[in-house]
């Protein structure tokens, strides 16, 4: 069986706009980020989707309940797909952070597979839920599958489908409210069909780290 997914960043925040480390704080999406999900929406209408399966934090969650109610499906949150978690970053701004902790915030930025912050979790430690993640979903029925999750989760999604160990993080950029195609076959596996799709957007705000 041939399966489609479509892996979502969701809606813009106010501390996306303001550079502030999110992680697992609760945030809700702005007026921006309803918007541009509703346009994902309308944008998402022909791929038939079955089912969303989300983070569980609110901004995710938000994001999910639009796309669900202009697709008319099911959402089911799923711990797999939460964000990373920050430990003591969470709820500061990224440029204090430099200042604050320099030596953390190099391996953030030029060794991001050896970072871990106090209170935080690894990449590999979120690579392994995923891995998880994805394949409960591959076991399901549905064909065509929409994730809505966090940034730094779908460069982890994307290194897990393409077997990249290291060395990736900062290879792959998603706007929020931008969506990805990758399909999964038995006999082939994985194969990516789109990334960071964000034609419909109107109002991007770009984060650098």
């Amino acid at each position: 069986m041939e399966k489609t997914f479509y892996p979502i960043r969701h809606g813009e925040t106010e501390m996306n706009i303001k550079n502030i480390f999110r992680g697992r704080l609760e945030i809700p999406l702005n007026e921006n980020g309803k918007e541009q999900m509703k346009l994902l929406g309308k944008v998402l209408k022909d791929k038939e989707i079955e089912i969303i399966f989300s983070s569980p934090l609110r901004r995710s969650m938000m994001s999910a309940e639009i796309l669900g109610e202009i697709l008319g499906i099911k959402i089911i949150p799923m711990e797999e797909f939460n964000n990373i978690n920050l430990g003591i970053w969470q709820g500061k701004e990224k440029e204090k952070v430099k200042k604050e902790y320099p030596n953390e915030w190099n391996l953030w930025i030029n060794d991001p597979d050896n970072f871990k912050i106090e209170g935080g979790e690894t990449l590999e430690e979120i690579r392994n839920r995923i891995e998880k993640g994805i394949k409960k979903l591959i076991k399901r029925k549905e064909k065509n599958i929409a994730i809505v999750t966090h940034r730094s989760i779908l460069k982890v999604i994307f290194a897990y489908i393409l077997d990249l160990k290291k060395e990736y993080f900062w290879k792959f950029y998603f706007d929020n409210a931008s969506y990805s195609i990758f399909k999964y076959k038995k006999e082939m596996g994985f194969q990516i069909f789109g990334l960071n799709i964000n034609t419909h957007l109107k109002n991007k705000t770009i984060e650098k780290f």
